[in-house]
């Protein structure tokens, strides 16, 4: 069967490049007409074949230096103008490929975000030491809800997971465990984002800090140049050391029994009273599934059948809840058909 996900790629990929190619071709022109390039050196500017230049030129109706017959500021213009036209196509066919996708955000570690610090117990054994207690998910929208103490809550939904690593006995251990909402006081998050940064710019929304990244599907909608440097950037400071991470979310998104919409919510919640728990929904619990999911694992006080004491407080309206999962089942399935791939060139490998 024929991967569409690659075809799409393929197909905006080569846009892209016949773009990109115009775009070389026509900054090598406007070099041509103010500075002392001949037509020759225009093609080794261009790296166009001398031919195609002129081709170039005669289809558009650009003279040569000794017969143009407009004004030379007029035709800058319309170089310029050209451009920054395909410039802007460059962004479109990029940003149509991320179109139902967000973010990733990246929470180092969860217990040192909450503040809750719980060794926990796995396979009936007490774990030693936690080596990693991430979160990762691909981010869908932004709640709120008060407790009844009062206290302003954050829920941050979409399809995540909470990702260990710990040692039991005399070796590590990998766990991990699906969910599609993170609840937290406000205080928490405002900490989280506002913790020391690492790196921020005004030009793309992204940030890596102390405590957690932020990565916008919308870096490919960036210029190359600016890519290159962030590529970097990210890289040695999150591609690198959490590879193990984001190769863990695409493999469980490509997964069909992943994110299922009829299980419903699975929240990790930093807040109380059921702060370090995740909190799932009954039905959910008494499932096979739902057992195993259920069981103890690192650096997590509990799992338990709890969500409809807090469900209600986030949405009110059933039918919000019902569309809330089946929307996180969609981004999972459009990080997989092209977010992983546009990912992969970023990860080293």
């Amino acid at each position: 069967m024929k991967d569409s996900s690659n075809d799409e790629l393929h197909k905006v990929g080569e846009k892209v490049k016949d773009f990109s190619r115009e775009i070389a071709l026509l900054k090598a022109l406007r070099k041509y007409y103010v500075e002392s390039l001949n037509l020759d050196e225009l093609a080794e500017e261009a790296k166009i074949p001398l031919r195609e230049v002129i081709l170039f030129m005669n289809e558009n109706a650009f003279g040569r230096k000794t017969e143009i017959a407009e004004e030379l500021g007029d035709i800058i213009i319309r170089i310029d103008d050209r451009i920054k036209h395909l410039e802007g196509d460059i962004r479109d066919e990029r940003a149509s490929l991320v179109k139902k996708l967000n973010s990733i955000l990246l929470i180092y570690s969860w217990s040192k975000a909450t503040n809750l610090s719980f060794p926990g117990f796995y396979a009936g054994q007490t774990i030693k030491k936690i080596e990693q207690d991430s979160i990762i998910m691909l981010t869908d929208q932004t709640q709120t809800y008060a407790e009844i103490t009062g206290q302003e809550v954050v829920v941050l939904t979409g399809a995540g997971l909470y990702f260990s690593k710990f040692l039991v006995g005399s070796g590590y251990v990998y766990d991990q465990r699906e969910i599609n909402g993170i609840a937290v006081p406000m205080e928490v998050l405002e900490n989280l984002f506002s913790a020391e940064k690492i790196y921020q710019s005004d030009k793309i929304d992204a940030q890596i800090n102390e405590m957690c990244s932020m990565i916008p599907f919308t870096l490919i909608t960036q210029p190359s140049s600016i890519q290159a440097f962030v590529r970097g950037v990210f890289s040695r400071n999150i591609f690198l050391p959490y590879k193990e991470t984001f190769d863990a979310l695409h493999k469980h998104c490509a997964s069909a029994q992943s994110y299922v919409p009829e299980e419903g919510f699975k929240i990790l919640s930093g807040a109380e009273p059921f702060a370090n728990k995740i909190l799932v929904s009954q039905e959910f619990a008494e499932t096979g599934k739902g057992r195993e999911y259920c069981k103890p694992t690192a650096g997590l006080s509990n799992i338990i059948p709890a969500l409809d004491k807090i469900l209600y407080s986030i949405f009110p309206d059933p039918e919000k809840i019902k569309d809330r999962v089946e929307k996180i089942n969609e981004l999972k399935k459009e990080f997989v058909k092209v977010g992983h791939i546009l990912l992969k060139e970023w990860i080293p490998s």
